[in-house]
């Protein structure tokens, strides 16, 4: 009826002059929609209304609330269709809102899609002013799937020959297109063209918007990267921590701007090596993005990713890499794989195969990665080059560090009879891999009791850990194996606390090392357990066992001062094998117990190792 339609009227007039005066309280938006519901059916409300939709969807974006106004955008965009038809200015305007609802969600590929739709549409019924936000809109689009080559062309034909002064930062488009094009710039290693136009679009907009304006602060946020990709990280911090404050201030803590620059701040600490504060800041930051964003949302995506940086940094691997894959894959589906943050995603695998010592696998990873950046960026980007440069590096020490030696590969087929051959003719039972694995652990992992029994007879580390910090215990298939490495790890309990009985029963494990290469004789002469010293040496016990710095237990015996001690190891042996014994010199700097005693100015060590027939005037490699 007619008052129905008076009322409807003036709620229309009321609401619009709301939503343009950016009022948008969440009341105003739920009676918008409500009230267009009820328009529909007044033919003669349908034109007054007809710009109610836009501005109802652009106050749901403001608001964050972007499902709500996609989905209204949507079904009023099919109203509106039928209504005025697809050439009307505002059923344009809606499309292209609704383009800028899909870019906040990060769905790029939906809105190029949009954006394709909207140029044909916008060449037969648009205003040049329609057609140039149209172009905005696809230009940065084109730079978030990392077209740059695409978005170049496309920004200098959108700001031709216009320079920035305040009648352009009126013109917020326009504004908008400067700022993107300047960090299209920083992308391309261009930080000083990019900082002197992000300057002058602060200064400009400082004219004429306020101090706490969302694009001002977006505008210092992207100074502050720019600062960061230079090195200028003390400016950088300043400059994130006054956006922060100002942004949590007036827009509050969930606010995308707000999050976007804590985000910031816990990168650029990442990258002055504060790696635990860093990784700290990010997972509350990932925390507060899953409250307002879903999973794949990019900002969400491009936090985890640096959570996986700070992880590498703190030697956390696996969850680095379960983390990496995770935003990889995400990052491909949303942009393929010829984009900066999935090539990124890619080099952090890469990275982590890379500390791990799984050089197939890196090399893989980071030859994708170069070949990407060199697709997107050119062969002249810092970032090319240096991917050309790992890879280098990485052939370099492929060639000289091979993946899988022949003595692993051994003990992983169980081939005793290779195995012995090899390490009778010098190879060394405790060498690591590429992924720092000695042959012990593959023995362990495929469940070669004999295998691992030589090699622990051999002096093998029975706890030494791989890049993965995985010990053969823990790679043990069996539990034959775990039984043999748990008595081990009893036997070395034992003798640290002086307990040890019945070695006679495991002289087979009498030379077995721990991770630090000491052997039970180390140990027992360590902590003075005479008896025990005794003991092992009766049972075969090796005398000139080496530690990794390549001390002997006489090394130890002559560095604690137990000369007692020293006289038990030198009374072991006999002739040329005790001569070798007491001038045996370390791996390192070539000293011997002589050198050791005599560093320590004790006289007696030193009388015992002389009468022993230790060289008095040895040189070890300082020429000393």
């Amino acid at each position: 009826n007619g008052k129905e339609e008076n009322v409807l009227t003036e709620a229309i007039y009321l609401l619009t002059f709301h939503l343009l005066k950016d009022e948008i309280h969440p009341n105003y938006v739920d009676h918008a929609l409500s009230l267009l519901t009820y328009v529909r059916e007044f033919d003669e409300l349908t034109e007054i209304s007809v710009n109610l939709p836009s501005l109802i969807v652009t106050a749901l974006r403001r608001q964050n609330r972007l499902g709500e106004a996609y989905t209204f955008g949507k079904m009023a965009l099919e109203f509106l269709e039928k209504t005025v038809g697809e050439s009307h200015a505002a059923t344009l305007s809606l499309q292209h809102n609704l383009a800028t609802v899909l870019d906040a969600r990060g769905q790029y590929a939906k809105v190029m899609k949009t954006m394709q739709e909207l140029n044909k549409k916008d060449l037969k019924y648009s205003t040049t002013g329609e057609i140039t936000k149209s172009l905005i809109l696809h230009a940065k689009t084109l730079c978030e799937l990392s077209k740059y080559e695409e978005a170049l062309p496309l920004y200098q034909i959108i700001l031709g020959e216009r320079t920035l002064d305040s009648k352009i930062a009126l013109d917020s488009e326009i504004s908008t297109a400067w700022h993107d094009y300047a960090l299209l710039l920083s992308d391309m290693g261009r930080h000083s063209e990019a900082m002197d136009i992000l300057q002058d679009v602060l200064s400009q907009r400082k004219k004429v918007l306020s101090p706490d304006d969302q694009y001002g602060l977006s505008t210092k946020r992207s100074m502050a990267s720019v600062l960061q990709a230079q090195g200028k990280y003390v400016q950088a911090m300043k400059q994130l921590q006054e956006v922060f404050h100002e942004s949590t201030k007036v827009y509050g803590e969930y606010y995308p701007g707000t999050l976007q620059a804590e985000r910031d701040i816990g990168t650029l600490l990442l990258h002055k090596g504060d790696h635990k504060k860093a990784l700290k800041k990010l997972e509350k930051v990932e925390k507060k993005f899953q409250k307002i964003f879903a999973e794949s949302h990019p900002d969400a995506l491009c936090t985890r990713a640096n959570i996986v940086g700070a992880l590498i940094h703190l030697k956390e691997y696996d969850r680095a890499l379960q983390i990496a894959e995770d935003v990889y894959e995400a990052y491909q589906k949303i942009f393929g794989e010829k984009h900066k943050e999935a090539l990124q995603a890619k080099f952090n695998i890469g990275n982590i195969f890379l500390k791990q010592g799984k050089l197939e696998e890196a090399e893989h990873m980071l030859q994708d990665v170069y070949r990407g950046y060199h697709d997107i960026f050119g062969p002249e980007h810092h970032k090319t080059v240096e991917m050309k440069d790992t890879l280098d590096i990485l052939a370099v020490r492929k060639k000289y560090f091979p993946e899988r030696r022949i003595l692993h590969a051994a003990a992983q087929k169980g081939d005793l009879n290779k195995i012995v051959s090899l390490i009778q003719n010098g190879e060394n039972v405790n060498e690591a891999d590429s992924e720092g694995r000695r042959p012990l652990h593959y023995a362990a992992s495929n469940g070669h009791l004999k295998v691992a029994k030589y090699l622990l007879m051999m002096g093998a580390m029975y706890n030494a850990v791989d890049f993965r910090k995985a010990t053969p215990y823990q790679l043990a298939s069996d539990e034959h194996m775990k039984d043999l490495l748990i008595l081990i790890h009893e036997l070395f309990k034992g003798v640290k606390s002086g307990t040890l009985i019945n070695i006679a029963g495991h002289t087979e494990l009498i030379n077995t090392k721990d991770k630090n290469g000491y052997s039970l004789l180390h140990w027992a002469v360590y902590h003075s357990h005479k008896s025990i010293v005794q003991q092992l040496l009766d049972a075969g016990a090796d005398t000139k066992c080496i530690s990794l710095k390549g001390n002997t237990p006489l090394h130890v015996a002559s560095s604690k001062g137990k000369k007692e001690i020293a006289e038990i190891l030198l009374q072991s042996v006999t002739g040329n094998e005790l001569s070798d014994l007491v001038n045996f010199k370390t791996t390192g700097g070539g000293n011997t117990a002589l050198h050791v005693a005599a560093e320590n100015n004790d006289r007696d060590m030193l009388k015992c190792l002389l009468m022993h027939g230790a060289i008095y005037d040895i040189q070890n490699k300082d020429g000393r």
